[in-house]
């Protein structure tokens, strides 16, 4: 069952004035990558009024952070690591985990510094936050504001206010950083429509509106930007710190490329791999936007499901790659893709589902590919456990193919189905007698070793604009088939 902890599951439906606002693509931070946006000012704007409004999407969750040990840098600016500001999810170790954290450090002090208690940990939505600061206000509790989802935040672990017209390092002559803190913090996870106004302070309601379903959803921003004010949404692949504000103030790029320009955005949220629905001894490393996954061998069972499930009816689609193994995982037939059931989590099927009652007894809830190398044909085990060899082999570079048509499923290889199954035409399903539930993705590793070493895997769910010529899939999608995102969900 996917999660979804704000009020943001991303969708086509209409804006509260009848036109859609839609965001087109986003920009993919990989921590292990060091990614970064970064831009000096050539001279200072208004230091103690500006505001931040950007979209993001969390990547890495857990107290390390991936790589960003010290939190997850959205927005900073400044000349030194005792004056400077800075947006950005906190980590373990560095306040409370997965908080927002918006301060400002002068002389190596907070002399400002806003902490929600809401936490920000939810891997399959979109958060919109609005970062204001203006301390010409005379009312203390006005000089700092922060808006999430179009609602301005009250409820704080830490709140220190700034002196009236105390100058912040941000919108100093220094360098400034979008998904990157004085080169050492990196963000992990999604940015769209990132902007930064210099010299005015507004609220949400500039970049967001409600909808008619009571939806958070974005608004195009027609205001002006002021000098060293910004526009980052990522159009161009070959350009992703494009400023499209008009001032020209270019960020120049690092540890980014064009196929970091991702389809997965604020108005058609895709899915991922879901890191916070897994075993209570979870042995994943996530990267790549929750799209990569790599599995260290254990002597213990892993399951590991997308965020959005494929519903009972419609034609749906998604691919996993096999991208590597470093010892013997396909030799041993230890790793298995497929679906499980969406009423499913992955602490009730640990330990092979013991203690869990089926609501249909005899029923398998997992449907799923035991992969094999040469000499260990593939196995497709379907309905009620039953386990049969489709042949062939996989190897490092292949693609598993999946289409669900209501009770029928096709599985191929690289684009050939098996038992010389047409999706497109419904004729020979690898399955046949799916029940007509919703089902996840599924990745499930069963390990009967601690040296089994390392086997990694990419999910294709149609987010990645450079594969396939834009489809986002290795190989041709059957005619008719969509890809697994919310608007083709009608969420």
């Amino acid at each position: 069952m996917a999660v979804f902890q704000n009020n943001l599951l991303m969708g086509a439906a209409s804006q509260a004035g009848g036109s859609v606002y839609s965001i087109d693509q986003s920009i993919r931070f990989n921590d292990d990558d060091s990614p970064k946006l970064q831009r000096t000012f050539s001279s200072a704007g208004t230091e103690e009024t500006f505001t931040f409004s950007c979209w993001f999407k969390r990547g890495n969750t857990g107290a390390g952070l991936g790589d960003s040990s010290q939190g997850l840098a959205i927005f900073s600016g400044g000349s030194s690591g005792n004056n400077y500001g800075e947006i950005r999810i906190d980590s373990s170790g560095y306040g409370v985990q997965d908080s927002l954290h918006f301060y400002n450090i002068n002389g190596g002090a907070f002399n400002m510094q806003l902490v929600t208690t809401r936490l920000f940990r939810d891997p399959s939505a979109w958060y919109h936050i609005v970062c204001v600061m203006d301390t010409t206000k005379a009312i203390a509790s006005e000089r700092m504001r922060i808006y999430v989802n179009g609602a301005r935040e009250t409820s704080f672990s830490t709140e220190t206010y700034p002196s009236q017209n105390t100058a912040s390092n941000y919108n100093t002559a220094s360098e400034h950083g979008v998904g990157v803190s004085l080169g050492i913090r990196s963000f992990d996870g999604y940015f769209a429509e990132v902007q930064f106004l210099d010299g005015l302070a507004l609220d949400s309601s500039y970049f967001g509106e409600t909808n008619e379903n009571g939806i958070w959803v974005p608004k195009e921003y027609s205001g002006s930007y002021g000098t060293n004010g910004f526009y980052i949404k990522g159009a161009d692949a070959s350009s992703l710190g494009a400023d499209s504000s008009g001032n020209g103030n270019n960020f120049a790029s690092s540890g980014l490329t064009s196929a970091d320009q991702m389809a997965d955005s604020p108005t058609n949220n895709h899915a991922v791999m879901n890191l916070l629905d897994t075993n209570t001894t979870p042995n994943w490393t996530a990267s790549n936007g929750n799209l990569d996954i790599s599995w260290n061998g254990a002597n213990y069972t892993n399951h590991l499901f997308s965020t959005l499930a494929m519903p009972p009816t419609g034609k749906w689609y998604f691919e996993i790659k096999f991208v590597s193994d470093s010892n013997q995982v396909l030799l041993n037939q230890i790793m298995r893709i497929g679906l499980m059931r969406d009423d499913f989590n992955a602490a009730m099927v640990q330990t092979t589902y013991a203690g869990v009652n089926l609501t249909d007894s005899a029923t398998d809830p997992e449907i799923y590919l035991v992969l094999g190398n040469a000499g260990n044909s593939c196995q497709l085990s379907g309905m009620g456990n039953s386990i049969y060899n489709v042949g062939g082999s996989i190897s490092a570079g292949d693609v598993i193919n999946f289409a669900r048509d209501g009770t029928n499923l096709w599985v191929g290889k690289n684009g050939t189905y098996y038992n010389s199954g047409n999706p497109a035409t419904g004729s020979n399903p690898s399955l046949s007698d799916l029940q007509l539930r919703s089902y996840r993705a599924n990745m499930h590793f069963t390990g009967t070793s601690a040296s089994l070493g390392t086997a990694v895997l990419h999910a294709f769910f149609g987010a990645d604009k450079s594969i396939g010529s834009g489809t986002g899939f290795n190989n041709t999608v059957p005619t008719g088939f969509l890809a697994l995102n919310t608007t083709n969900l009608g969420s």
